[in-house]
């Protein structure tokens, strides 16, 4: 039975948890306080690739993205393996993990070390653009994996393969929440998605932040007039 003092969870989404949806649910959050609905509604956000992510175990082709940004942005890793890696497929690099357990351990290391860092400059990006907007102190805490919670009515990603991941999460459930991509949710399925910003720099995430100015308390708004009228 729903708990009638528990609040109404509505949950932004992306894949990592660190620069959109930390932002988004910020912006959602100080609209919630803004309208007087903070009593009945709270925003969070989570993101459908976190686990994959901290325990290492998401796809080569990311990995290699990630080194490569990573030193590119001024990571400490080992420049001579980043060239290589940069000459290399992804089958290559698997092949080589494969029959070299010294380079697997020396290229994860590394791969981790650029994660590391990317993140913490996206985290930055990320609180520099809510303190400008005033909602840092509604920063939800980062890296929380995207999980089913029956006090969330509604999911709202960044992208189509998070919303995807959402609803496979929900797939078996009777009744189900809102699971929409946040820009098609408010501005109809014409609308882009908002950008991603990864390893991209702050006036990409600024552009981000000015999306989701626009979109979120639209999408807010939806929302709770949807779960009123149901």
């Amino acid at each position: 039975m729903e708990n009638e003092n528990e609040k109404k969870i509505i949950e932004i989404v992306c894949s990592g948890n660190n620069g959109r949806s930390p932002l988004g649910s910020a912006i959602a959050q100080q609209y919630i306080v803004d309208q007087g609905l903070d009593n009945e509604y709270e925003a969070r956000s989570s993101g459908t690739s976190v686990d994959s992510i901290l325990a290492g175990t998401y796809a080569t082709k990311l990995k290699k993205v990630v080194l490569e940004k990573g030193y590119e942005h001024g990571a400490s890793v080992d420049s001579d393996l980043v060239k290589e890696i940069e000459k290399s497929d992804v089958e290559s690099i698997d092949k080589k993990c494969a029959e070299d357990s010294n380079f697997q351990t020396h290229f994860e290391e590394d791969v981790e070390t650029a994660r590391l860092y990317l993140a913490n400059e996206e985290e930055g990006h990320c609180y520099h653009e809510a303190e400008r907007r005033g909602a840092e102190q509604y920063l939800d805490g980062n890296f929380k994996q995207t999980k089913p919670n029956s006090a969330t009515i509604a999911y709202l990603t960044m992208g189509e393969s998070n919303k995807v991941a959402v609803e496979k999460m929900h797939k078996d459930q009777e009744q189900k929440p809102i699971i929409a991509v946040i820009s098609k949710y408010a501005n109809g399925e014409n609308a882009e998605d908002v950008p991603n910003a990864f390893a991209q720099g702050p006036e990409v995430y600024e552009r981000v932040a000015e999306t989701l100015d626009k979109i979120v308390p639209a999408a807010v708004d939806k929302v709770v007039a949807q779960y009123v009228n149901n």
